[in-house]
Parts: C-alpha cells; sequence; structure tokens
C-alpha cells in the first residue's frame, strides 16, 4: 500500500522495490563458508566499518484460492554500520540514515526515490492501528467474524505494524499479550496462542552495541516481527545465521525467512544518499514544482529580509500604496514569525495609528475583506496579491470553511513565492488529514530549511519529539 493512500485491511509494510549502483570492494574477514563458521567472531568493532551480509529470502505465501503455495527465493545483501543500514535486492534497495532519519527507497527503472521521514511513517502506523482496531470492531457489531479475515487482535495488530503503539492498553481495553519462547537444538521459537510466529537460529557474528541499532531498525522497518520477540533478538548481540517470520493479511498467511549465506564481509564506510541522477518520486505534482522552485531559491537571512522588506514598504508609502506597504510587512511576518520586525516595518508603513495601516491589518481576520482587498490590489496589477491567498487559506482553514479552495489558494501563493512559511505548514497539516504523510513532511521540511525557529512550527517540532519518545525503535 503505498503511503500516500487512504487505510485498507490489506497493508504490508516495507515492499517497496528499487535498484542501487555497487559499493566499494570489500575485503573478507574472519569467516568460513556458510554453517561453518569461526566460533564467538566479534566483527566491525570500529565506527568506520560496514558489515556486509549476504542473506538468501526465501517468501512462501499460503492462500485459499490458490491450491499450492507459492515461494519466491533471492539473494539479498544487507549492509550495517554505526549509523545505518542499507538492504539490496535484486529489484532494488532501501536503506536508512539514523542522522537524518529517513528511511530512503530507489526505484532503478525510473530513476526516481522516495524519502520517508521516519516520523511520517511512525504517524502513519500509530493511525493505521488505530484505524485497525476500530475497523474491527465495528465489524464484530455488525456480527461479522472480524478475527477470520482481519488482524484484529494486538498481537497480530503489533505485529504486522511493527510496533506497540503508545496508548495500546487504553486502544485494546487492556488486552494481554502472552508469547511464549522455547529453545530447542539451538533454534529459537516464539509462539502466541499455540501458533509459531517466528523462529531463529544465532551465528557466532557478535555486532557492537551501534551496529545492533542499525540491525533492530533494519528489522523494525522491513521486517513484520512483534516488537517483543524483536527485543529479544536484538538482546542475543549477533546475527542471526537464520530467522524466520509469519504473517497474515485477511485470509493469506505468508511465511518470510531470511539465511545467512556465503561470508561475511568488511566494507568501507556506505554514502547513504541517492545517486544524483535520481529524482524524487512525484505524487503531488504541484508540490513538488513548488519545492523545485526552492530549490532554485536563495533564502536570505533574517536580517537581509528585513533589509529589503524596509525598502519595498518605504517605496510603497512614497507610492502612496499603504495597502502594498503592510503587505510587504506582512509577508516579512511570514517568513520570519518576528514581532519585533513586523513592528518596525508597520510604523514604517504609517503605524498602528494610521487609519488605513489599522484598517488592512485588522481586515486580514475576515475572508470577506481580504477577497475585497485581494479583488482591488489585483485590479491595480500589484504582485504582492499573492499573498492574500495564503490570508484566504489560512482563515479557511481555521474557520473550517469547506466552501473555500484551500488548497488551490495555497498553491497559488506558493507558486509565486516559494518562502511563505505558513503556508507550508498549513500543506502538512492537509495532507496528514488526507493521509499522505509522505507529501506532509516534505512541506513541513521545505519550511525549516526556510525558518527552522519559526513559531508555527512549533506544534510540528513538538509531535515529532514524542514521535520519537514514544517509539525509539524506529529511529
Amino acid at each position: 500500500m503505498r503511503l500516500n493512500q487512504k487505510p485498507t485491511s490489506n497493508i504490508i509494510i516495507g515492499t517497496a522495490r528499487c535498484d542501487f549502483a555497487r559499493i566499494a570492494t570489500c575485503i573478507f574477514v574472519v569467516a568460513y563458508a556458510t554453517g561453518n563458521f569461526l566460533a564467538d567472531s566479534a566483527i566491525g568493532q570500529e565506527e568506520s566499518i560496514t558489515l556486509e551480509i549476504p542473506l538468501i529470502r526465501k517468501i512462501e505465501i499460503r492462500d485459499p484460492g490458490i491450491d499450492t503455495p507459492k515461494i519466491t527465493e533471492e539473494p539479498v545483501t544487507l549492509f550495517l554500520n554505526s549509523e545505518g543500514y542499507e538492504l539490496r535486492e535484486p529489484k532494488g534497495t532501501r536503506f536508512y540514515s539514523a542522522a537524518s532519519k529517513t528511511l530512503v527507497s530507489l526505484d532503478h527503472d525510473k530513476n526516481e526515490h522516495t524519502k520517508m521521514s521516519m516520523h511520517a511513517l511512525v504517524w502513519f502506523l500509530n493511525s493505521e492501528i488505530v484505524h485497525r482496531h476500530a475497523m474491527c470492531h465495528a465489524l464484530e457489531t455488525a456480527g461479522i467474524e472480524a478475527a477470520e479475515s482481519e488482524n484484529c487482535t494486538r498481537f497480530e495488530l503489533e505485529s504486522t505494524l511493527s510496533h506497540i503503539h503508545p496508548q495500546a492498553s487504553k486502544i485494546f481495553d487492556d488486552e494481554e499479550t502472552k508469547i511464549e519462547h522455547s529453545l530447542t537444538n539451538g533454534v529459537h521459537r516464539w509462539s502466541h496462542k499455540d501458533k509459531e510466529y517466528v523462529s531463529v537460529t544465532l551465528s557466532p557474528y557478535a555486532l557492537d552495541a551501534k551496529q545492533q541499532a542499525s540491525f533492530r531498525r533494519f528489522l523494525t522497518h522491513q521486517c513484520q516481527i512483534h516488537p517483543e520477540i524483536r527485543l529479544k533478538i536484538i538482546e542475543t548481540g549477533s546475527i542471526p545465521a537464520a530467522f524466520s517470520f509469519l504473517n497474515r493479511e485477511g485470509l493469506r498467511e505468508s511465511t518470510t525467512t531470511y539465511t545467512l549465506e556465503g561470508r561475511v564481509s568488511q566494507c568501507a564506510q556506505i554514502r547513504f544518499a541517492p545517486p544524483e541522477n535520481y529524482t524524487a518520486e512525484v505524487r503531488v505534482p504541484r508540490v513538488e514544482t513548488i519545492l523545485a522552485n526552492l530549490q532554485q531559491t536563495t533564502i536570505p537571512s533574517k536580517e537581509a529580509l528585513l533589509e529589503e522588506s524596509r525598502t519595498k514598504v518605504n517605496a510603497a508609502v512614497k507610492a502612496n500604496q499603504t495597502e502594498v506597504a503592510v503587505l510587504e510587512a506582512q509577508r516579512y511576518f511570514a517568513i520570519t514569525d518576528s514581532d519585533a520586525g513586523l513592528r518596525e516595518l508597520l510604523k514604517l508603513a504609517g503605524g498602528m495609528g494610521d487609519k488605513e495601516v489599522r484598517r488592512m491589518v485588522y481586515g486580514l481576520g475576515s475572508i470577506n475583506e481580504v477577497k475585497s482587498a485581494k479583488k482591488t490590489l489585483e485590479a491595480k496589477k500589484q504582485k504582492i496579491a499573492y499573498i492574500l491567498d495564503y490570508f484566504l487559506a489560512d482563515l479557511a482553514m481555521a474557520q473550517h470553511r469547506t466552501d473555500e479552495p484551500v488548497l488551490d489558494n495555497l498553491f497559488q501563493c506558493l507558486e509565486h513565492d516559494p518562502l511563505i512559511v505558513g503556508a507550508y505548514v498549513d500543506l502538512w497539516r492537509i495532507y496528514l488529514k488526507e493521509w499522505d504523510p509522505y507529501t506532509a513532511w516534505r512541506c513541513l521540511d521545505a519550511a525549516k530549511k526556510i525558518s527552522p525557529h519559526h513559531t508555527t512550527l512549533l506544534h510540528a517540532t513538538k509531535m515529532e519529539r514524542a514521535i520519537e519518545l514514544e517509539n525509539p525503535d524506529f529511529f
């Protein structure tokens, strides 16, 4: 399921397919052929070292609609270091950098990349687990046996979506998750309600603490394993020689198995970045056009912007254009959120004691007044009229006006001026409501790039911090 779609009951996390160029040639270290490892080998203890872990991935899908299980088997390679991981597959590559807190997928055929903020992904998962649980309750209320066709138990939902919801005890009505563990012939097995969900055979290869953190992120992002079981795997401190996990989506079950194959090696540090010729995946064309324009726009310092605004306000006053002077002051405020700068610029425009200045400033709080001012300024062919599109959109959102073209107004404003921070924040809010966290956080990142300390970003920053604290496995 793409993250810009409405939630459904058939989501499989982490199945993007893409490709990536080969990195530096590796030097083989203490390792034997598969199945004959050197006991208690500790590898990759230096931060600069990247481990190359060759794996065979086998996926077996069982569905009542097919007579025999569908089995696929292919080689994949996992790269681990202290900063992140990279999963290289025959048809693509995914990688995560702890520095950027971003999960990147590359599409080699299209030369496109998708950069998903981890905050966006976790927000989606938090929302989806609440949605799925509510849907199960609705089905049961309607007399439909939801448990037979949907993942409804706390264990299944938390396994499918890779995490324990921060308020799970409230959402799941204090439903307990009892997980049983056994160790037989060196194989760790974890079961729930007498059904085995995860099995792990350990290898002698030890990971240091930072590499364990990256391996934990790989398991969290790419494998549907219950968080409590995932923690137990990480606590072993070793690379599994083999591990498998069972997942159910509706009536279909799948078992994914990763088996260590060949030799483990050390490489030069990986550069976690897409190739330069890869472009961002386009989901909302007008947003991508605006972000491309921003990329080509020089972002002035607050001081330089203030000086530029002084010049424009003084020119408007000299031309007896009070409305223009006030809007130039408001543009500066919309970008910087500086009260002191706004007061200075309004004073240059005539001050709040001036009737026209006061009328224009207060008029920005009324949709009808803003529309009237916009019509007047456009008739006079004043370029600054575009800023009123932002005020129209912002007011309509605050007043929950569904009859106003909010998105179109925000787009028109940013297409004229890609520096209006408040417009990006409004887009962030809109796309979260539309269940498109990918686009939402792209807009938020743009706002931060322009003015990282803007007050309107405080709510978003607080939200991101809460997400990191409540979901540490993802970061």
